[in-house]
Protein backbone atom coordinates (compact mmCIF):
# COMPACT_ATOMS: atom_id res chain seq x y z
CA UNK A 1 0.00 0.00 0.00
CA UNK A 2 2.76 2.50 0.92
CA UNK A 3 4.50 1.83 -2.87
CA UNK A 4 1.09 2.20 -4.29
CA UNK A 5 0.26 5.48 -2.29
CA UNK A 6 4.20 6.69 -3.68
CA UNK A 7 3.44 5.57 -7.14
CA UNK A 8 0.17 7.71 -7.50
CA UNK A 9 1.93 10.28 -5.79
CA UNK A 10 3.07 11.96 -8.71
CA UNK A 11 1.92 11.61 -12.41
CA UNK A 12 6.36 11.12 -13.35
CA UNK A 13 6.52 7.97 -10.59
CA UNK A 14 3.49 6.49 -12.38
CA UNK A 15 5.02 6.78 -16.09
CA UNK A 16 8.40 5.41 -14.97
CA UNK A 17 6.73 2.26 -12.89
CA UNK A 18 4.42 1.89 -16.14
CA UNK A 19 7.50 1.56 -18.84
CA UNK A 20 9.10 -0.72 -16.61
CA UNK A 21 6.38 -2.59 -16.45
CA UNK A 22 6.79 -3.44 -20.08
CA UNK A 23 10.24 -4.12 -19.99
CA UNK A 24 10.39 -6.72 -16.98
CA UNK A 25 11.39 -10.17 -17.86
CA UNK A 26 12.54 -9.21 -21.58
CA UNK A 27 15.77 -10.33 -22.03
CA UNK A 28 18.38 -7.73 -20.42
CA UNK A 29 21.24 -8.45 -22.92
CA UNK A 30 22.26 -11.26 -25.77
CA UNK A 31 24.91 -13.60 -24.32
CA UNK A 32 26.24 -16.99 -25.69
CA UNK A 33 27.17 -20.30 -23.63
CA UNK A 34 31.37 -20.11 -23.71
CA UNK A 35 31.87 -23.92 -24.67
CA UNK A 36 28.28 -25.17 -26.20
CA UNK A 37 28.13 -26.61 -29.71
CA UNK A 38 24.42 -27.37 -31.21
CA UNK A 39 24.79 -29.89 -33.95
CA UNK A 40 22.50 -30.39 -36.40
CA UNK A 41 21.92 -32.14 -39.66
CA UNK A 42 20.19 -29.45 -41.87
CA UNK A 43 20.98 -25.54 -41.81
CA UNK A 44 20.14 -24.23 -38.29
CA UNK A 45 18.52 -21.22 -39.36
CA UNK A 46 15.86 -23.21 -40.98
CA UNK A 47 14.20 -24.66 -38.05
CA UNK A 48 15.41 -21.95 -35.23
CA UNK A 49 16.56 -17.95 -34.92
CA UNK A 50 19.89 -17.38 -35.29
CA UNK A 51 22.27 -14.02 -34.72
CA UNK A 52 25.37 -13.39 -35.65
CA UNK A 53 27.91 -12.92 -32.58
CA UNK A 54 30.49 -9.80 -34.31
CA UNK A 55 29.83 -11.15 -37.53
CA UNK A 56 32.49 -14.43 -37.06
CA UNK A 57 29.93 -17.06 -34.91
CA UNK A 58 26.49 -18.35 -35.80
CA UNK A 59 24.42 -18.48 -32.54
CA UNK A 60 21.14 -20.29 -31.91
CA UNK A 61 18.75 -17.73 -29.55
CA UNK A 62 16.75 -20.98 -27.98
CA UNK A 63 18.54 -21.89 -24.36
CA UNK A 64 19.38 -25.23 -23.84
CA UNK A 65 15.86 -26.53 -22.91
CA UNK A 66 14.15 -25.19 -25.92
CA UNK A 67 17.02 -26.89 -28.29
CA UNK A 68 16.38 -30.08 -26.98
CA UNK A 69 13.15 -30.06 -27.62
CA UNK A 70 13.77 -29.16 -31.45
CA UNK A 71 15.69 -32.46 -31.40
CA UNK A 72 18.98 -30.92 -31.80
CA UNK A 73 22.23 -32.17 -29.98
CA UNK A 74 24.10 -29.66 -27.53
CA UNK A 75 27.30 -30.38 -26.48
CA UNK A 76 29.87 -28.78 -24.15
CA UNK A 77 33.52 -28.72 -25.66
CA UNK A 78 35.51 -27.64 -22.09
CA UNK A 79 39.51 -26.49 -23.13
CA UNK A 80 41.28 -27.63 -19.55
CA UNK A 81 44.49 -25.91 -19.21
CA UNK A 82 45.36 -28.75 -17.46
CA UNK A 83 46.11 -30.36 -21.14
CA UNK A 84 48.73 -28.13 -21.56
CA UNK A 85 50.57 -28.75 -18.40
CA UNK A 86 50.60 -32.64 -19.09
CA UNK A 87 51.80 -32.01 -22.87
CA UNK A 88 54.70 -29.82 -21.78
CA UNK A 89 55.87 -32.65 -19.34
CA UNK A 90 55.83 -34.88 -21.61
CA UNK A 91 57.89 -33.00 -23.84
CA UNK A 92 60.21 -31.74 -21.13
CA UNK A 93 60.66 -35.55 -19.82
CA UNK A 94 61.82 -36.62 -23.48
CA UNK A 95 64.39 -33.76 -23.99
CA UNK A 96 66.01 -33.99 -20.12
CA UNK A 97 65.89 -37.91 -20.07
CA UNK A 98 64.64 -38.90 -23.21
CA UNK A 99 61.88 -41.60 -22.10
CA UNK A 100 58.82 -41.45 -24.06
CA UNK A 101 55.74 -41.82 -21.52
CA UNK A 102 52.58 -43.67 -22.88
CA UNK A 103 50.00 -41.89 -19.97
CA UNK A 104 47.54 -44.71 -21.00
CA UNK A 105 49.77 -47.92 -19.76
CA UNK A 106 50.77 -46.00 -16.12
CA UNK A 107 50.00 -48.23 -12.98
CA UNK A 108 46.81 -47.11 -11.74
CA UNK A 109 47.70 -49.08 -8.54
CA UNK A 110 50.43 -47.95 -7.97
CA UNK A 111 50.43 -47.30 -3.95
CA UNK A 112 52.83 -44.45 -4.44
CA UNK A 113 50.50 -42.25 -6.36
CA UNK A 114 47.62 -42.58 -3.65
CA UNK A 115 50.19 -41.80 -0.62
CA UNK A 116 50.62 -38.41 -2.39
CA UNK A 117 46.67 -37.91 -2.99
CA UNK A 118 45.85 -38.99 0.50
CA UNK A 119 48.76 -36.89 1.83
CA UNK A 120 47.28 -33.87 -0.10
CA UNK A 121 50.20 -33.06 -2.04
CA UNK A 122 48.07 -31.87 -4.57
CA UNK A 123 49.15 -28.54 -5.78
CA UNK A 124 48.73 -28.11 -9.22
CA UNK A 125 46.63 -31.06 -9.45
CA UNK A 126 43.40 -30.87 -11.65
CA UNK A 127 40.59 -31.34 -9.47
CA UNK A 128 42.47 -31.45 -6.23
CA UNK A 129 44.09 -28.12 -5.39
CA UNK A 130 41.01 -26.38 -3.04
CA UNK A 131 41.38 -26.91 0.54
CA UNK A 132 38.32 -28.51 1.08
CA UNK A 133 38.98 -31.38 -1.31
CA UNK A 134 42.62 -31.29 0.47
CA UNK A 135 40.51 -32.01 3.73
CA UNK A 136 38.18 -34.88 1.55
CA UNK A 137 41.09 -36.44 0.21
CA UNK A 138 42.66 -37.39 4.25
CA UNK A 139 39.47 -38.23 5.39
CA UNK A 140 38.52 -40.75 2.26
CA UNK A 141 42.29 -41.82 1.95
CA UNK A 142 41.12 -42.92 -1.86
CA UNK A 143 43.15 -46.11 -2.53
CA UNK A 144 41.82 -47.18 -5.49
CA UNK A 145 41.00 -45.50 -9.18
CA UNK A 146 37.31 -45.59 -8.55
CA UNK A 147 37.89 -44.34 -4.79
CA UNK A 148 39.48 -41.18 -7.10
CA UNK A 149 36.18 -41.08 -8.96
CA UNK A 150 34.01 -41.33 -5.92
CA UNK A 151 35.68 -38.19 -4.49
CA UNK A 152 35.34 -36.49 -7.76
CA UNK A 153 32.13 -37.34 -8.14
CA UNK A 154 30.82 -36.64 -4.01
CA UNK A 155 32.53 -33.62 -3.60
CA UNK A 156 30.21 -31.02 -5.18
CA UNK A 157 27.45 -29.26 -3.55
CA UNK A 158 24.73 -31.75 -2.34
CA UNK A 159 26.66 -34.73 -2.36
CA UNK A 160 29.11 -33.28 -0.09
CA UNK A 161 26.80 -34.14 2.88
CA UNK A 162 27.47 -37.73 2.17
CA UNK A 163 31.10 -37.71 2.26
CA UNK A 164 31.03 -38.22 5.86
CA UNK A 165 28.82 -41.51 5.85
CA UNK A 166 30.83 -42.39 2.22
CA UNK A 167 34.11 -42.34 4.34
CA UNK A 168 32.48 -44.08 7.61
CA UNK A 169 31.30 -47.08 5.14
CA UNK A 170 34.58 -47.05 3.24
CA UNK A 171 36.62 -47.59 6.31
CA UNK A 172 34.36 -49.83 8.25
CA UNK A 173 33.16 -47.57 11.06
CA UNK A 174 29.09 -47.81 9.33
CA UNK A 175 27.36 -50.93 8.04
CA UNK A 176 26.90 -50.80 4.37
CA UNK A 177 23.11 -51.29 3.76
CA UNK A 178 22.18 -51.87 -0.22
CA UNK A 179 18.90 -51.55 0.53
CA UNK A 180 18.25 -55.12 -1.17
CA UNK A 181 20.33 -57.78 -2.63
CA UNK A 182 19.61 -57.65 -5.79
CA UNK A 183 21.05 -53.91 -6.23
CA UNK A 184 24.88 -55.30 -3.99
CA UNK A 185 26.53 -55.49 -7.33
CA UNK A 186 25.52 -52.06 -8.52
CA UNK A 187 26.09 -50.12 -5.27
CA UNK A 188 29.64 -52.47 -4.03
CA UNK A 189 31.75 -49.39 -5.11
CA UNK A 190 29.96 -46.49 -3.14
CA UNK A 191 29.45 -48.62 -0.30
CA UNK A 192 25.55 -48.62 -1.11
CA UNK A 193 25.15 -44.55 -1.54
CA UNK A 194 24.11 -43.44 -5.54
CA UNK A 195 27.23 -41.40 -6.06
CA UNK A 196 26.54 -41.74 -10.26
CA UNK A 197 23.64 -41.25 -12.76
CA UNK A 198 24.60 -44.61 -14.03
CA UNK A 199 23.84 -46.11 -10.90
CA UNK A 200 20.33 -44.93 -11.34
CA UNK A 201 19.84 -46.17 -14.30
CA UNK A 202 20.96 -49.55 -13.51
CA UNK A 203 18.54 -49.92 -10.23
CA UNK A 204 15.47 -49.22 -12.29
CA UNK A 205 16.29 -51.17 -14.78
CA UNK A 206 17.07 -54.14 -12.40
CA UNK A 207 14.53 -53.14 -10.04
CA UNK A 208 11.40 -52.24 -11.76
CA UNK A 209 12.32 -53.73 -15.00
CA UNK A 210 13.10 -50.33 -16.85
CA UNK A 211 14.48 -49.89 -20.37
CA UNK A 212 17.89 -47.88 -20.08
CA UNK A 213 16.03 -45.04 -22.08
CA UNK A 214 12.97 -44.89 -19.61
CA UNK A 215 15.34 -45.21 -16.47
CA UNK A 216 16.87 -41.88 -18.09
CA UNK A 217 13.30 -40.09 -18.61
CA UNK A 218 12.86 -41.24 -14.31
CA UNK A 219 16.72 -39.51 -13.93
CA UNK A 220 15.31 -36.81 -15.66
CA UNK A 221 11.86 -36.11 -14.47
CA UNK A 222 13.59 -36.06 -10.83
CA UNK A 223 16.26 -33.77 -11.60
CA UNK A 224 14.10 -31.38 -13.12
CA UNK A 225 11.31 -31.84 -10.35
CA UNK A 226 8.83 -32.29 -12.94
CA UNK A 227 6.09 -32.92 -10.80
CA UNK A 228 3.70 -35.07 -12.73
CA UNK A 229 6.23 -36.94 -14.78
CA UNK A 230 7.38 -38.06 -11.88
CA UNK A 231 3.83 -39.30 -10.28
CA UNK A 232 3.51 -41.16 -13.95
CA UNK A 233 6.93 -43.16 -13.72
CA UNK A 234 6.33 -43.54 -10.05
CA UNK A 235 3.09 -45.53 -10.78
CA UNK A 236 5.38 -47.83 -13.45
CA UNK A 237 7.95 -48.29 -11.52
CA UNK A 238 6.14 -49.39 -8.71
CA UNK A 239 4.10 -51.58 -10.90
CA UNK A 240 7.12 -52.94 -12.42
CA UNK A 241 8.91 -53.72 -9.34
CA UNK A 242 6.17 -55.39 -8.06
CA UNK A 243 5.82 -57.28 -11.27
CA UNK A 244 9.72 -58.48 -10.63
CA UNK A 245 8.68 -60.00 -7.40
CA UNK A 246 9.29 -57.19 -5.19
CA UNK A 247 7.08 -55.90 -2.60
CA UNK A 248 5.16 -52.42 -2.46
CA UNK A 249 6.96 -51.55 0.46
CA UNK A 250 10.16 -52.39 -0.83
CA UNK A 251 9.62 -50.79 -4.44
CA UNK A 252 9.01 -47.62 -2.46
CA UNK A 253 11.62 -47.61 -0.23
CA UNK A 254 13.67 -47.74 -3.51
CA UNK A 255 11.76 -45.11 -5.15
CA UNK A 256 12.75 -42.96 -2.22
CA UNK A 257 15.91 -43.45 -2.58
CA UNK A 258 16.46 -43.15 -5.94
CA UNK A 259 14.56 -39.75 -5.18
CA UNK A 260 16.80 -39.17 -2.83
CA UNK A 261 20.11 -38.65 -5.28
CA UNK A 262 18.69 -38.19 -8.57
CA UNK A 263 19.38 -34.36 -8.29
CA UNK A 264 22.71 -35.16 -6.96
CA UNK A 265 23.85 -38.08 -9.27
CA UNK A 266 26.90 -37.37 -11.30
CA UNK A 267 28.09 -38.55 -14.74
CA UNK A 268 30.16 -41.28 -14.26
CA UNK A 269 31.86 -41.15 -17.21
CA UNK A 270 32.31 -37.82 -16.70
CA UNK A 271 33.91 -38.52 -13.24
CA UNK A 272 36.49 -41.53 -14.87
CA UNK A 273 37.46 -38.97 -17.92
CA UNK A 274 38.29 -36.35 -14.26
CA UNK A 275 39.69 -38.89 -12.49
CA UNK A 276 42.37 -39.90 -15.15
CA UNK A 277 43.72 -36.35 -15.79
CA UNK A 278 43.87 -36.05 -12.40
CA UNK A 279 46.18 -39.53 -12.34
CA UNK A 280 48.13 -38.29 -15.04
CA UNK A 281 49.18 -35.27 -13.37
CA UNK A 282 49.56 -37.15 -10.03
CA UNK A 283 52.15 -39.48 -11.33
CA UNK A 284 54.15 -36.90 -13.23
CA UNK A 285 53.90 -34.68 -10.65
CA UNK A 286 55.54 -37.86 -8.46
CA UNK A 287 58.27 -39.11 -10.86
CA UNK A 288 59.18 -36.01 -12.25
CA UNK A 289 58.62 -33.26 -9.76
CA UNK A 290 61.16 -30.67 -11.43
CA UNK A 291 59.41 -30.86 -14.27
CA UNK A 292 55.61 -31.08 -13.33
CA UNK A 293 56.48 -27.63 -11.32
CA UNK A 294 58.38 -25.92 -14.22
CA UNK A 295 55.48 -26.38 -16.39
CA UNK A 296 52.70 -25.48 -13.54
CA UNK A 297 54.48 -22.68 -13.01
CA UNK A 298 54.87 -21.30 -16.57
CA UNK A 299 51.29 -21.53 -16.84
CA UNK A 300 50.69 -19.84 -13.97
CA UNK A 301 53.21 -17.07 -13.36
CA UNK A 302 51.15 -13.92 -12.30
CA UNK A 303 48.21 -16.35 -10.56
CA UNK A 304 48.18 -16.20 -6.82
CA UNK A 305 48.87 -20.17 -7.57
CA UNK A 306 52.58 -19.64 -7.88
CA UNK A 307 53.23 -18.74 -4.43
CA UNK A 308 51.68 -22.52 -3.68
CA UNK A 309 53.69 -24.11 -6.27
CA UNK A 310 56.95 -22.15 -4.91
CA UNK A 311 56.41 -23.13 -1.43
CA UNK A 312 55.40 -27.00 -1.99
CA UNK A 313 58.40 -27.44 -4.59
CA UNK A 314 61.05 -25.86 -2.29
CA UNK A 315 59.15 -29.08 0.58
CA UNK A 316 60.15 -31.32 -2.34
CA UNK A 317 63.94 -29.92 -2.50
CA UNK A 318 63.38 -28.65 -5.78
CA UNK A 319 64.65 -24.78 -5.85
CA UNK A 320 64.22 -22.30 -8.50
CA UNK A 321 66.63 -20.47 -9.61
CA UNK A 322 66.98 -16.36 -10.54
CA UNK A 323 66.87 -16.19 -14.26
CA UNK A 324 70.33 -16.38 -16.00
CA UNK A 325 71.10 -14.22 -19.10
CA UNK A 326 73.28 -17.67 -20.37
CA UNK A 327 71.30 -20.09 -19.48
CA UNK A 328 67.81 -19.30 -18.86
CA UNK A 329 65.10 -20.17 -22.01
CA UNK A 330 62.20 -17.96 -22.60
CA UNK A 331 59.91 -20.17 -19.97
CA UNK A 332 60.60 -22.08 -16.63
CA UNK A 333 62.59 -24.95 -17.53
CA UNK A 334 63.73 -27.85 -15.19
CA UNK A 335 67.34 -28.07 -15.56
CA UNK A 336 67.57 -31.24 -13.25
CA UNK A 337 65.64 -33.37 -10.80
CA UNK A 338 66.17 -30.70 -7.95
CA UNK A 339 66.32 -27.33 -10.33
CA UNK A 340 64.09 -25.46 -11.82
CA UNK A 341 65.06 -22.26 -13.80
CA UNK A 342 63.26 -18.66 -14.11
CA UNK A 343 61.85 -18.27 -17.95
CA UNK A 344 63.62 -14.59 -18.98
CA UNK A 345 59.66 -13.66 -20.83
CA UNK A 346 58.52 -13.78 -17.22
CA UNK A 347 60.66 -10.87 -16.57
CA UNK A 348 58.45 -7.25 -15.92
CA UNK A 349 59.56 -4.53 -18.50
CA UNK A 350 61.38 -7.41 -20.72
CA UNK A 351 59.27 -7.96 -23.87
CA UNK A 352 59.38 -11.21 -25.81
CA UNK A 353 61.48 -10.03 -28.14
CA UNK A 354 63.69 -8.70 -26.21
CA UNK A 355 63.78 -12.14 -24.38
CA UNK A 356 64.48 -14.12 -27.73
CA UNK A 357 67.39 -11.76 -28.48
CA UNK A 358 69.10 -12.99 -25.35
CA UNK A 359 68.39 -16.54 -25.57
CA UNK A 360 69.32 -16.40 -29.37
CA UNK A 361 72.52 -14.31 -28.48
CA UNK A 362 73.69 -16.12 -25.55
CA UNK A 363 73.35 -20.11 -27.80
CA UNK A 364 75.71 -18.36 -30.27
CA UNK A 365 78.41 -17.88 -27.75
CA UNK A 366 77.66 -17.43 -24.11
CA UNK A 367 78.33 -13.79 -22.20
CA UNK A 368 81.88 -13.92 -20.83
CA UNK A 369 81.53 -11.52 -18.27
CA UNK A 370 79.10 -8.11 -18.09
CA UNK A 371 80.67 -5.69 -20.34
CA UNK A 372 80.63 -8.31 -23.22
CA UNK A 373 76.96 -8.86 -22.34
CA UNK A 374 76.31 -5.29 -22.72
CA UNK A 375 78.30 -4.74 -25.68
CA UNK A 376 76.91 -7.62 -27.61
CA UNK A 377 73.24 -6.48 -26.59
CA UNK A 378 73.68 -3.12 -27.60
CA UNK A 379 73.05 -4.04 -31.36
CA UNK A 380 69.62 -4.94 -30.27
CA UNK A 381 68.74 -1.28 -28.82
CA UNK A 382 67.19 -2.75 -25.95
CA UNK A 383 66.29 0.33 -22.83
CA UNK A 384 67.68 1.28 -19.99
CA UNK A 385 65.02 0.14 -17.77
CA UNK A 386 65.05 -3.41 -19.69
CA UNK A 387 68.84 -3.84 -18.65
CA UNK A 388 67.42 -2.35 -15.31
CA UNK A 389 65.06 -5.48 -15.43
CA UNK A 390 67.15 -8.06 -16.26
CA UNK A 391 69.48 -6.67 -13.42
CA UNK A 392 67.17 -6.42 -10.32
CA UNK A 393 65.55 -10.30 -11.46
CA UNK A 394 69.62 -11.47 -10.98
CA UNK A 395 69.30 -12.41 -14.47
CA UNK A 396 73.45 -10.72 -14.31
CA UNK A 397 74.39 -11.97 -10.99
CA UNK A 398 76.54 -14.49 -12.76
CA UNK A 399 79.06 -11.97 -13.60
CA UNK A 400 80.46 -11.51 -10.06
CA UNK A 401 78.89 -7.79 -9.73
CA UNK A 402 76.18 -6.78 -7.00
CA UNK A 403 73.33 -5.61 -8.74
CA UNK A 404 73.76 -1.73 -7.71
CA UNK A 405 77.36 -2.15 -9.43
CA UNK A 406 75.68 -3.03 -12.23
CA UNK A 407 73.41 -0.56 -12.63
CA UNK A 408 76.23 1.96 -12.02
CA UNK A 409 78.06 0.97 -14.41
CA UNK A 410 75.25 0.43 -16.82
CA UNK A 411 75.99 3.88 -18.83
CA UNK A 412 79.11 4.19 -19.33
CA UNK A 413 79.39 0.54 -20.87
CA UNK A 414 76.63 1.61 -23.19
CA UNK A 415 78.29 4.60 -24.41
CA UNK A 416 81.29 2.65 -24.85
CA UNK A 417 79.29 0.13 -27.03
CA UNK A 418 78.28 2.98 -28.72
CA UNK A 419 81.60 4.88 -29.42
CA UNK A 420 83.98 1.76 -30.23
CA UNK A 421 80.75 -0.62 -31.30
CA UNK A 422 80.75 -1.84 -35.30
CA UNK A 423 77.89 -4.22 -37.30
CA UNK A 424 80.09 -6.48 -39.03
CA UNK A 425 77.86 -9.90 -40.69
CA UNK A 426 75.18 -9.25 -37.78
CA UNK A 427 77.78 -9.14 -35.44
CA UNK A 428 78.94 -6.60 -32.69
CA UNK A 429 82.15 -6.03 -32.96
CA UNK A 430 84.76 -3.81 -31.02
CA UNK A 431 87.94 -2.09 -32.23
CA UNK A 432 89.96 -3.28 -29.05
CA UNK A 433 92.87 -1.02 -30.61
CA UNK A 434 91.56 2.06 -30.09
CA UNK A 435 89.56 1.06 -27.27
CA UNK A 436 90.57 0.46 -24.12
CA UNK A 437 88.16 -1.79 -21.61
CA UNK A 438 85.91 0.49 -19.17
CA UNK A 439 86.73 -0.47 -15.60
CA UNK A 440 83.94 -1.36 -13.16
CA UNK A 441 83.82 0.85 -10.23
CA UNK A 442 82.13 -1.26 -7.44
CA UNK A 443 79.28 0.12 -4.68
CA UNK A 444 77.42 -0.96 -2.17
CA UNK A 445 74.35 -3.64 -2.63
CA UNK A 446 71.36 -1.44 -2.91
CA UNK A 447 69.54 -2.42 0.56
CA UNK A 448 66.10 -2.51 -1.33
CA UNK A 449 67.58 -5.45 -3.58
CA UNK A 450 64.57 -7.76 -2.39
CA UNK A 451 62.07 -5.54 -3.25
CA UNK A 452 62.91 -4.44 -6.57
CA UNK A 453 63.23 -8.33 -7.62
CA UNK A 454 60.16 -8.92 -6.54
CA UNK A 455 58.92 -5.51 -8.68
CA UNK A 456 60.32 -7.46 -11.94
CA UNK A 457 59.66 -10.77 -11.02
CA UNK A 458 56.58 -10.67 -9.29
CA UNK A 459 57.63 -12.64 -5.95
CA UNK A 460 60.26 -12.95 -4.19
CA UNK A 461 62.75 -16.11 -5.59
CA UNK A 462 65.69 -15.35 -4.05
CA UNK A 463 64.83 -14.77 -0.52
CA UNK A 464 61.14 -13.83 1.11
CA UNK A 465 62.41 -11.11 3.87
CA UNK A 466 60.88 -12.75 6.75
CA UNK A 467 62.90 -15.94 5.70
CA UNK A 468 65.93 -15.42 7.86
CA UNK A 469 63.30 -14.32 11.09
CA UNK A 470 61.32 -17.77 10.48
CA UNK A 471 63.41 -20.26 13.58
CA UNK A 472 62.95 -16.97 15.58
CA UNK A 473 59.06 -16.38 15.09
CA UNK A 474 58.43 -20.69 15.13
CA UNK A 475 60.12 -19.84 18.99
CA UNK A 476 57.35 -17.44 19.63
CA UNK A 477 54.93 -19.82 18.40
CA UNK A 478 54.36 -18.14 14.90
CA UNK A 479 52.96 -20.70 12.29
CA UNK A 480 53.51 -19.91 8.49
CA UNK A 481 50.00 -19.29 5.93
CA UNK A 482 50.41 -23.24 4.71
CA UNK A 483 51.58 -25.40 7.15
CA UNK A 484 48.44 -25.41 9.17
CA UNK A 485 45.88 -28.48 8.21
CA UNK A 486 45.98 -29.84 11.74
CA UNK A 487 44.77 -26.33 13.22
CA UNK A 488 41.74 -25.89 12.24
CA UNK A 489 39.25 -23.62 14.43
CA UNK A 490 42.42 -23.23 16.77
CA UNK A 491 44.10 -19.98 18.13
CA UNK A 492 47.05 -19.16 16.14
CA UNK A 493 49.58 -16.13 15.40
CA UNK A 494 50.69 -15.56 11.56
CA UNK A 495 53.02 -12.83 10.28
CA UNK A 496 52.98 -11.36 7.11
CA UNK A 497 52.62 -8.42 4.22
CA UNK A 498 49.83 -6.51 4.77
CA UNK A 499 48.96 -7.02 0.23
CA UNK A 500 45.25 -5.70 0.19
CA UNK A 501 42.86 -4.15 2.43
CA UNK A 502 39.29 -4.69 1.34
CA UNK A 503 36.65 -2.77 3.27
CA UNK A 504 33.11 -3.63 3.63
CA UNK A 505 29.82 -1.96 5.34
CA UNK A 506 27.89 -4.51 7.51
CA UNK A 507 23.89 -4.08 7.35
CA UNK A 508 24.33 -2.37 10.67
CA UNK A 509 26.34 -0.09 8.68
CA UNK A 510 29.41 -0.63 10.11
CA UNK A 511 32.96 -1.16 9.06
CA UNK A 512 34.71 -4.24 8.82
CA UNK A 513 37.78 -5.70 7.19
CA UNK A 514 38.81 -8.15 4.89
CA UNK A 515 42.89 -8.39 4.46
CA UNK A 516 45.41 -10.40 2.70
CA UNK A 517 48.36 -11.24 3.81
CA UNK A 518 51.36 -12.95 2.83
CA UNK A 519 54.55 -14.77 3.33
CA UNK A 520 57.31 -17.07 1.88
CA UNK A 521 54.80 -19.53 1.62
CA UNK A 522 51.40 -18.32 0.19
CA UNK A 523 49.02 -15.91 1.13
CA UNK A 524 46.50 -15.80 3.85
CA UNK A 525 42.77 -13.84 4.59
CA UNK A 526 42.04 -12.28 7.81
CA UNK A 527 38.46 -11.13 8.36
CA UNK A 528 38.70 -7.81 10.84
CA UNK A 529 35.18 -7.71 12.39
CA UNK A 530 33.82 -4.24 13.24
CA UNK A 531 35.15 -3.95 16.41
CA UNK A 532 38.32 -5.02 15.87
CA UNK A 533 38.47 -2.42 12.42
CA UNK A 534 37.78 0.14 14.12
CA UNK A 535 40.67 -0.28 17.05
CA UNK A 536 43.06 -1.14 14.54
CA UNK A 537 41.91 0.71 11.45
CA UNK A 538 44.73 3.73 11.74
CA UNK A 539 47.72 1.18 11.81
CA UNK A 540 46.81 -0.81 8.72
CA UNK A 541 49.24 0.04 5.78
CA UNK A 542 49.87 -2.27 2.58
CA UNK A 543 53.41 -2.78 2.14
CA UNK A 544 54.19 -3.15 5.91
CA UNK A 545 54.71 -6.42 8.32
CA UNK A 546 52.27 -7.80 10.82
CA UNK A 547 51.76 -10.09 13.68
CA UNK A 548 48.23 -10.80 13.62
CA UNK A 549 46.48 -13.07 15.84
CA UNK A 550 43.40 -15.01 15.75
CA UNK A 551 40.84 -18.11 15.41
CA UNK A 552 41.91 -20.19 11.48
CA UNK A 553 38.95 -21.38 9.68
CA UNK A 554 39.85 -24.04 6.80
CA UNK A 555 37.19 -24.92 4.13
CA UNK A 556 37.15 -24.01 0.35
CA UNK A 557 40.20 -21.35 1.57
CA UNK A 558 42.40 -20.55 4.89
CA UNK A 559 41.50 -17.73 6.87
CA UNK A 560 41.59 -15.79 10.54
CA UNK A 561 38.87 -14.37 12.33
CA UNK A 562 41.20 -11.75 13.96
CA UNK A 563 41.72 -11.26 17.50
CA UNK A 564 44.47 -9.05 17.45
CA UNK A 565 47.17 -7.21 15.18
CA UNK A 566 50.52 -5.13 15.75
CA UNK A 567 53.21 -3.93 13.49
CA UNK A 568 56.05 -6.24 13.43
CA UNK A 569 59.34 -4.40 12.19
CA UNK A 570 61.96 -6.21 9.56
CA UNK A 571 65.48 -5.35 10.89
CA UNK A 572 67.96 -4.66 7.30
Amino acid sequence: SEFKEFIYSDDKYLDVYNTALKIEDLPRQTSMHAAGIVLSSVDLDTIAPTFSNNGKDLVIQYDMNHVESLGLLKMDLLGIRNLTIIDTCLKEIKRLYNVNIDLNKIDLNDKKLYHLLTNAKTSGIFQFESEGMRKTLKTVKPETFIDVCNVLALYRPGPRDFIEEFTKRKHHLSKIDYIDENLKDILYSTYGIIVYQEQILQVAQRFAGFSLSKADILRRAMSKKDKEKMIQLEEEFIKGSIDNGHTLEKAKEVYELILKFASYGFNKAHSVSYAMISMYMTYLKFYYPSVFFASTMELFTFSEKFNEYLKESKETGIKVLLPSVNHSELIFTSISDKEILYGLAHIKGLTTLSSKQIVEESKKEQFKDYSDFIFRMSKYKLTNNQYIALIDAGALDEFGFNRATCKHNLEKLLKYADMFGYLKDGQMNFDFDVMEKPEIEIIEEDVNKLELEKEVLGYYISEFPLEKYRKELANKGVISSINNDHLDNKYVTFVGLLKSNKIIQTKKGELMNIATFVDEYGSLSCILFPKIYSENSKILSIGKYYQIRGRLEIKETKSIILDSIKEYLIKE
